[in-house]
């Protein structure tokens, strides 16, 4: 894996939370306290400038704490905590890289409780972590464990268009073009959902720009 700054962190977080969480809930029967919290983090993102975030996030991180803790056998809501700690490490300086070990930890204890929850969320979000973190001793970015994780949240969904998006990333940036453009094409002709046309919109530009990209280097 190429090794990225805190600021690559920084950038991921800009889009990839929301497409991910925007797929596997936007079907949802119901709603949970920790789907709640992670809609009201949507809404920090969407309506608050990124510098002002920091207070919203660590107000919105103390509620998600306090869920998990009273609902420590349910897996979104450590799914919940670990989304809005990364979020909230984003503002953090250098001390983000032990926010993200404590956010790791979040979606490690998801997955062991319900390795399906919310459609995979956790290991996409866990290996997109691993992808764009440094490798040690810097943190704890993995290429070979990005690997395993984004494929094992294709397996729970391949129809996914973020799960095929952030492998099609990963596979790129392993400079695996090829490879890389069949899951960009299968991402870029996934269903579409018609009640968030704008995201859809916005990660559909990604796609291309990716699908380029991987085509200037074949």
């Amino acid at each position: 894996m190429k090794p990225l700054a805190v600021q690559g962190v920084k950038n991921f977080h800009l889009i990839a939370m929301l497409f991910l969480f925007f797929f596997y809930t936007s079907n949802a029967k119901s709603e949970t306290e920790s789907v709640l919290l992670i809609e009201r983090f949507e809404e920090v993102y969407l309506e608050v400038s990124s510098d002002e975030q920091e207070q919203p996030l660590a107000k919105l991180l103390a509620e998600a704490e306090s869920n998990r803790d009273q609902n420590k056998e349910d897996a979104e809501a450590w799914i919940a905590s670990g989304m809005i700690r990364s979020a909230y490490g984003v503002t953090q300086g250098i001390r983000a890289l032990g926010i993200m070990k404590t956010a790791r930890h979040d979606f490690e204890t998801a997955i062991d409780l319900d390795d399906r929850a919310l459609g995979g969320l956790a290991q996409a979000f866990l290996g997109r972590l691993y992808f764009v973190l440094p490798s040690w001793p810097v943190s704890y970015g993995s290429s070979k464990k990005a690997r395993a994780l984004l494929k094992e949240a294709l397996d729970i969904d391949s129809e996914s268009m973020a799960n095929n998006y952030y492998y099609g990333l990963f596979l790129a940036s392993e400079d695996e073009y090829q490879e890389a453009l069949s899951y960009l094409t299968r991402a870029k002709s996934s269903a579409r959902r018609p009640n968030l046309p704008n995201w859809d919109a916005v990660l559909l530009r990604d796609i291309d720009l990716a699908i380029q990209s991987a085509n200037e280097h074949l």
